[in-house]
């Protein structure tokens, strides 16, 4: 009787050993989950803060591109594309990590605002038959479609 009154406190503690090892690995991926999301966080925000110093290097164009004045010279317009791609390429990446499930729904939407008020400028026509569009994903193309239909 004892060696049986043994194995079921044996088989109890290991019960409890296994259920304590779950409980520290749940814990474990939920800071790795925050550290992750703080990662992308940042990682975002140095993006944000390369392509604003981009978009500074070109303030009259830009400023053409934001405002809708007509851009007539060739090297201009290239420019505008290229800046224009920048900023698409912003908001595609944190498209991309919004569906991954690393960048919150705040910052998704936010995201979103400046797609609908981008997405209505002249541009936008120039950018979507670019290289640079084309080398984005059709998710995000689709999405980017989408919402230049709808503002239309």
């Amino acid at each position: 009787m004892l060696i049986e009154q043994l194995g079921a406190w044996g088989d109890f503690i290991g019960g409890i050993a296994v259920v304590a090892g779950l409980v520290f690995v749940g814990i474990q991926l939920l800071g790795a989950n925050r550290e992750t999301r703080a990662a992308t966080i940042q990682s975002s925000l140095q993006m944000q803060m390369f392509v604003d110093a981009e978009l500074a290097k070109y303030p009259g164009t830009w400023q053409k591109v934001i405002s809708d004045i007509p851009i007539e010279d060739q090297v201009e317009l290239r420019q505008a594309i290229i800046l224009f791609n920048l900023t698409m390429t912003l908001q595609a990446n944190r498209y991309h990590q919004f569906h991954a499930g690393y960048l919150d729904k705040y910052s998704w939407e936010a995201s979103q605002t400046v797609m609908n008020k981008s997405l209505s400028k002249e541009i936008f026509s120039h950018w979507r038959q670019s290289p640079g569009a084309a080398n984005h994903s059709k998710e995000f193309l689709t999405l980017v479609d989408d919402i230049a239909n709808q503002n239309g």
